[in-house]
């Protein structure tokens, strides 16, 4: 018996796994101890501010995120064509495979063996080489796939090394300014406490503004290289096709 082809259509998408979250974090918690009173010009040697609160809610930050939806769309358009042909293919054998089994089933009920009838054995073989034809087109796919996924990754990571370099002058000179000695980032992983007074989030973040609005964001494509073949000679078995798996 034949076993019937289950295609489960799926929303194709692109996603880019950014290295920055899509919302600002929430702050950690501090704790405010009655100030002492401090003369002018009093020294703080250390002091702290989320960084990333300060890149996400810029404006450098926010004209990156814009940028990089603008390439996400234009990447998922170059995709679209292929993935939607992919899923036309994929339901035109879906019918053949119905289409076999209810003649298998008409053949069975009549007494016949399916694998001794000339029409049965006709419609089996084109059947087995239209799946082969399909095979190619989904190895073609997922290459396609996986290079705009990691086309994305790629620019996303290089247009966030470019807002780090433009805020790290920022940060040298408010430290320089506080006549602070270093300036932590502020995170539940690295600092358990801290008091308000050490904290200039907002003032890195203002700074930041006043210095950059943009930051050089363009498509980074990945090495276009031949995937390796371990056996060039083998003729790959054929297997039932899959619907565009949705990026995570």
């Amino acid at each position: 018996m034949l076993k019937k082809i289950l295609i489960s259509a799926t929303a194709f998408g692109l996603v880019a796994s950014s290295a920055m979250a899509q919302t600002a974090p929430a702050p950690i918690a501090s704790v405010q101890p009655p100030k002492p009173a401090t003369s002018v010009g009093a020294r703080t040697p250390v002091l702290v501010a989320d960084i990333t609160y300060v890149l996400l809610m810029s404006d450098a930050g926010k004209y990156r995120a814009g940028e990089m939806d603008k390439i996400r769309a234009t990447i998922q358009k170059e995709v679209e064509p292929q993935a939607n042909a992919l899923k036309a293919e994929q339901d035109r054998i879906a019918k053949i495979e119905d289409d076999i089994a209810k003649l298998e089933k008409s053949i069975t009920d009549k007494g016949g063996i399916p694998q001794k009838d000339g029409d049965f054995l006709k419609k089996y073989g084109d059947y087995q080489t239209q799946l082969n034809a399909y095979q190619k087109k989904e190895n073609d796919f997922s290459r396609l796939y996986q290079f705009a996924v990691a086309d994305i990754k790629a620019t996303d990571e290089a247009s966030i090394r470019e807002l780090g370099k433009a805020l790290n002058p920022v940060i040298k000179s408010l430290v320089a300014s506080k006549n602070a000695d270093i300036l932590l980032n502020a995170s539940p992983q690295s600092i358990a406490y801290f008091v308000d007074s050490v904290d200039v989030s907002d003032e890195l973040l203002a700074k930041f503004n006043s210095a950059t609005k943009t930051v050089p964001v363009a498509r980074v494509k990945v090495p276009r290289e031949a995937p390796a073949q371990a056996n060039p000679g083998a003729t790959p078995a054929p297997k039932k096709p899959a619907a565009p798996q949705k990026v995570q």
